[in-house]
């Protein structure tokens, strides 16, 4: 490394580094700055990690949290998708579609709970397997749902209002009746849903 011995004028001709990190020593030549990087660096030495600026310590999201994620878009994805169906078939003013919709609705509840219903059943029907399997009578809304569907034109709308409230009642004996659980699978199934596409 080339030095010019001048007095005044002693000093390195490029980039060096102090063999010594001594104080002492820099006071001496009066040259340089130990907190630079120009600083003797011992390699053997290990040096502290120093954190990158913009990078994040914590991992991606757990295969725990993927999963809970999916499964929440799955229950909301059928309920709403189950409602919409459900309610489409209200969108009527013709009393006896509005009845039939209330069966279907009542057949539906007892299919995603796993009860067998088949498929031509009749209201009365209904309520027997309401009694049997799930211990409630439905009478009054299998009489009002009969009123909508088969009396005369004059009663048919009145019938399908009740027939429509009573099975809101019953339905909500219905699901009294369940464990949470039960109620949960209920509303995640589809059982309801491929019935109402063959239909």
């Amino acid at each position: 490394m080339p030095f010019d011995p001048t007095p005044g004028r002693g000093t390195f001709g490029s980039i060096y580094s102090f063999a010594s990190d001594s104080e002492d020593a820099v006071a001496a030549l009066r040259r340089g700055d130990l907190s630079t990087s120009n600083v003797f660096v011992d390699r053997d030495k290990p040096s502290p990690a120093t954190p990158r600026q913009g990078v994040s310590d914590g991992r991606g999201p757990s295969f725990l949290a993927f999963a809970l994620g999916i499964g929440t878009v799955w229950v909301l994805v059928v309920g709403l998708g189950k409602t919409i169906f459900r309610r489409a078939r209200y969108l009527t003013r013709d009393p006896r579609r509005a009845a039939t919709a209330s069966r279907r609705e009542l057949e539906g509840f007892l299919r995603d709970q796993g009860i067998e219903v088949s498929a031509c059943s009749t209201i009365d029907d209904l309520r027997w397997t309401v009694r049997e399997e799930l211990g409630l009578d439905g009478r009054s809304f299998a009489e009002a749902a009969a009123r909508a569907r088969f009396g005369p034109p004059t009663d048919s709308r009145r019938g399908a209002v009740a027939a429509r409230r009573e099975l809101r009642a019953l339905l909500r004996r219905l699901r009294g009746q369940l464990s949470l659980w039960e109620r949960f699978r209920g509303f995640v199934s589809l059982r309801s849903l491929r019935r109402g596409w063959q239909e």
